[in-house]
């Protein structure tokens, strides 16, 4: 199937890591106008995992979409060499890495973002890809999305609609200042 409900796996997967981690904070969807969970205190590093088989141009485009919006990160490093790439709530920053055997075949790609309770500041984000998915238009910049803060949005042709077929790139109310 490939069309698969973005929301799906962030309900199925997410739920699982909410009760291992009562910092984290997860989303369902929204209606009305984009909505955040968390910001970050300051501008996150992306680590882009060893052998994750995906372009440099790629996920520069990707960034290049959110830094349009006004979002700014601290420095991308590429062939990533950590624990952050195998171990859930352990780092700082956006971790790029392939999805493993916890993901069911029947997703693309979900994001775990930790926020800070007491803050409301985003510590650390980890998304994960399929492989099979991972140069899929939109999937990267979409993760990114949640990454940075934002939930799920039921406006067709935005960039954080949760099924992927109905997704593209309008960013409507997800500039930085917004």
């Amino acid at each position: 199937m490939l069309f698969v409900l973005l929301l799906c796996s962030c309900l199925n997967s997410n739920t699982q890591y909410l009760e291992k981690y009562p910092n984290t904070f997860f989303e369902i969807a929204t209606f009305g106008k984009p909505q955040k969970v968390g910001t970050w205190a300051s501008p996150p590093v992306v680590k882009v995992c060893e052998g994750v088989k995906i372009s440099e141009t790629r996920v520069m485009m990707a960034l290049a979409f959110w830094e349009n919006s006004g979002y700014d990160f601290e420095d991308v490093i590429f062939d990533y060499n950590s624990m952050e790439c195998v171990v859930d709530n352990y780092g700082t920053g956006i971790v790029i890495t392939t999805a493993d055997q916890s993901v069911e075949e029947k997703y693309l790609a979900f994001t775990k973002t930790s926020v800070n309770k007491r803050t409301g500041y985003i510590t650390r984000a980890k998304i994960l890809i399929k492989e099979t998915d991972i140069t899929r238009e939109r999937i990267l910049e979409h993760e990114i999305g949640h990454a940075l803060g934002w939930k799920h949005y039921l406006q067709k042709l935005h960039v954080m609609h949760p099924e992927w077929k109905y997704g593209g790139y309008d960013n409507k109310g997800m500039r930085k200042t917004d």
